[in-house]
């Protein structure tokens, strides 16, 4: 699986977090809601995550099996995955040009045969 699109959504008034970013996985899957923050430690990256009305604590959205033992192919992905981050952020920082827009549906044709779509996030369920 190879990332093939990162999209970075600047958060100039928040104090630690950069940017929310969008991955997309060969041209086929979007996975939003990943945060890129800054910390006393430098740059990393949280995977997207909800705060519960319960306790109040974050949960993330995406889990990675295994992904607390330093070996595992979960933990070996989502370092992947936040080192591309890191990288495109700091090619696109550095960059004069003005970052891609945001996709809002898969397919940019629309056609009489295509099923109804939902209206935020483009998906046909």
């Amino acid at each position: 699986m190879e990332v093939t699109r990162v999209q970075f959504f600047p958060t100039p008034n928040s104090k630690n977090m950069l940017a929310f970013v969008s991955l997309t996985f060969d041209n086929v899957m979007i996975l939003k809601g990943w945060r890129l923050l800054e910390g006393k430690n430098g740059i990393w990256c949280s995977p997207p995550s909800k705060k519960s009305a319960k306790d109040n604590k974050w949960y993330d959205d995406v889990l990675f099996v295994d992904g607390e033992k330093k070996e595992s192919a979960g933990a070996k992905f989502r370092q992947t995955i936040q080192d591309i981050i890191r990288e495109k952020w700091a090619k696109a920082k550095d960059s004069p040009s003005k970052p891609e827009p945001p996709v809002r549906d898969f397919d940019q044709t629309k056609s009489e045969e295509s099923p109804p779509r939902h209206q935020s996030d483009g998906l046909p369920f």
